[in-house]
């Protein structure tokens, strides 16, 4: 199969809010990999939920970023915070439950089974235990992932930003939740049709926000998340050119904004 480098000297790949779904993004890796010197990919968050296989997406995650040290970058998403608060020796009922409603207890059901545990319902679990079911070295990736990530050209958040404050200077919760940007930039775009007046420098690149009608692309912010659509994307800077790999199926589609 040919590997897919649209970019002749440095491929930038952009891969958001996997959600478990570990066969799609084994599709995408086997199009992408090896990488080049100079290549890199971003992952923009929302590595586990919804889906079972979530672990197997983190074990994934953290080869990759093994093998290739600095060329592949992995922010946290909102789930992975959900997580952790769930864990968290001060966790309460309503954290638990709110990160299990919001597709964690199909994570837990795949660490259980990690682990040789097989139940009729996760909520059976003593919240107290989920930890002892994650391993250690997943906890500490969860913990140790940055909020942010930014480049000379490109500014990357799971969620959304102050686009003209410092990212550093944000508060943490904003850039993993916020989808404030998303709706003003879409409000912006469906209003006058275009996003050229926008004054920030760097282009904005965040998952988190997918809706029907998604993914959102212009030149100073890209949402690309595209998980309700059910399709895992792969999204290249430099070329602006992406692929779909769908739930179910085996083999990659071009993808067309």
């Amino acid at each position: 199969m040919s590997k897919w480098r649209p970019s002749k000297y440095k491929n930038i790949y952009v891969i958001p809010d996997v959600h478990g779904r570990i066969n799609e993004l084994k599709l995408i890796l086997n199009r992408i990999l090896p990488l080049r010197k100079d290549d890199e990919i971003v992952f923009l968050g929302d590595y586990i939920d919804r889906d079972k296989n979530s672990h197997l997406v983190v074990d994934l995650c953290i080869d990759l970023q093994k093998h290739y040290l600095n060329q592949v970058v992995c922010i946290q998403g909102n789930h992975e915070s959900m997580l952790l608060d769930a864990i968290s020796p001060s966790n309460n009922s309503n954290k638990y439950l709110f990160w299990m409603k919001n597709g964690g207890e199909h994570s837990l059901v795949g660490y259980l089974e990690r682990s040789g545990i097989y139940v009729d319902s996760p909520y059976s679990v003593d919240r107290n235990r989920i930890k002892d079911f994650i391993p250690e070295n997943h906890k500490q990736w969860f913990r140790n992932l940055p909020v942010f990530y930014e480049t000379d050209k490109y500014k990357f958040v799971h969620g959304g930003c102050d686009p003209l404050l410092d990212l550093d200077k944000q508060d943490p919760n904003v850039l993993i939740w916020d989808r404030s940007i998303y709706n003003f930039v879409k409000k912006i775009q469906n209003y006058y049709g275009n996003t050229e007046s926008f004054s920030w420098n760097k282009t904005i690149v965040t998952g988190h926000n997918g809706e029907k009608d998604s993914p959102l692309i212009t030149d100073k912010f890209m949402m690309l998340d595209c998980s309700v659509r059910k399709f895992l994307l792969v999204y290249e800077l430099n070329s602006r050119t992406g692929f779909e790999a769908r739930y179910g199926k085996e083999r990659l589609v071009k993808f067309n904004e």
